[in-house]
């Protein structure tokens, strides 16, 4: 698994929202509790890989910004755009001290993931199977 730059398209249940502070995080989960049918394991991944994608969004990247949570019978992707379209992503890496910057490193184990920038906006997306 690992790093990839094409977000993964298909046809599934869908949140589409404005990501706010880190209060917005609970609701995510609850989402993910609600809408994604797997075993304990895989809705655990879900949650940890919404939850590591959106709190690096939150703490690193100037809004306004968005959350996409995609569900299939297979998989689940969540996309996270920012306006920080210049901001690098590196794994086991932070600004924040030795103690932080685990989170891509946790969602490359789960699933694939990567960014797609554009000229203003950047999304960093992660899949992962069911």
């Amino acid at each position: 698994m690992g790093p990839g730059s094409e977000v993964p398209r298909f046809d599934p249940v869908h949140l589409e929202q404005d990501l706010g502070g880190p209060e917005s995080l609970a609701g995510l989960r609850r989402w993910i509790r609600t809408h994604v049918v797997a075993d304990a394991d895989a809705l655990a991944d879900a949650q940890l890989v919404a939850t590591e994608l959106a709190s690096n969004a939150i703490e690193h990247a100037p809004g306004p910004r968005v959350v996409r949570l995609r569900v299939s019978a297979t998989r689940f992707t969540v996309e996270v755009e920012d306006a920080a379209p210049d901001a690098a992503l590196t794994l086991g890496v932070s600004r924040l001290g030795g103690n932080r910057g685990r989170g891509l490193q946790v969602v490359n184990v789960l699933g694939r993931w990567g960014v797609h920038r554009r000229p203003t906006r950047k999304t960093v997306w992660a899949t992962i199977s069911l």
